[in-house]
């Protein structure tokens, strides 16, 4: 009977060693927010030791509303499960430095052994891998914010930043709009009573090509050009800006040397109109 019992215990021990910082977790809870004397949002993603997923977040707990609440629940399949919890230990959860946090903590268990961690910051190499969890619970909080593109450097003094010219070839005619920007940006647009489906092209031609024709035409004195009559076809719109100025001039004609160095545009855009 001695001898038995002694086996078992000694199986028993075996299949449950003392834990240590490698060994595997089966359950966690991951515990943020609080705030100051817990006015401040909070919230928490738990992982069951059976792969069901809780998540809970409250922007305003002190308040009767709570604020904005989330609550959502799913389950990890057991391969999921087990995939995530072997990575956040071989990624080193288990021996993060212990800190005084009170905004975050995770609890974690092994068996019936259980451990808290509360370290100042959630290691980055653990968040990367709870961080899909929480925006697949609550994007609005946890998504990655994509950067604001660059601004566009300010113009120098006297340099066109955008040039739209437009024709209207009758009264009931073909309407165009070629529109190229100094970064290199071309769209083409083209509509037509006798056109079932718009012309419409958008492309990119090299930034230097696109400062090389926008400087030529300024050059050769397009935006010295006359108002013409604005009742009379074919009808031409030159708009433009330069810095936070812009322009509209409607001349009579567009002369062939300003017109000339916009054709290859034009054609490339629209090679059966413009030949």
């Amino acid at each position: 009977m001695t001898t038995a019992l002694l086996a078992l215990l000694a199986a028993s021990f075996a299949a449950d060693p003392l834990p240590d910082d490698k060994t595997p977790i089966d359950s966690l809870t991951y515990t943020f927010g609080g705030g100051v004397a817990g006015l401040g949002p909070t919230g928490s993603l738990s992982i069951s030791k059976d792969g069901k997923v809780q998540y809970f977040y409250s922007s305003a707990p002190h308040t009767g509303s709570g604020g904005r609440v989330v609550q959502q629940k799913w389950e990890l399949s057991k391969e999921e499960r087990t995939t995530l919890f072997r990575k956040l230990v071989d990624d080193g959860l288990l021996e993060t430095e212990e800190g005084k946090s009170f905004l975050e903590s995770i609890r974690v268990t092994h068996g019936r052994w259980w451990r808290m961690l509360a370290p100042d910051k959630v290691p980055e190499k653990a968040m990367a891998h709870l961080r899909p969890l929480l925006a697949k619970a609550d994007p609005e909080l946890w998504s990655e914010k994509k950067p604001a593109p660059p601004k566009q450097p300010p113009s120098k003094p006297g340099t066109v930043t955008w040039l739209s010219y437009h024709l209207t070839t009758k009264k009931d005619g073909d309407r165009i709009a070629l529109t190229f920007t100094r970064d290199g940006k071309a769209h083409y647009f083209r509509s037509s009573p006798d056109l079932a489906k718009p012309v419409e092209v958008a492309w990119s031609m090299p930034a230097k090509d696109a400062e090389a024709l926008l400087d030529s035409l300024a050059a050769d004195g397009l935006f010295e050009l006359a108002d013409g009559d604005g009742d009379k076809y074919p009808g031409h719109l030159i708009e433009a800006a330069t810095g936070k100025w812009r322009i509209a001039i409607r001349p009579k004609e567009i002369p062939e040397k300003l017109l000339k160095p916009m054709l290859p545009l034009l054609k490339k855009a629209d090679a059966d109109f413009w030949k």
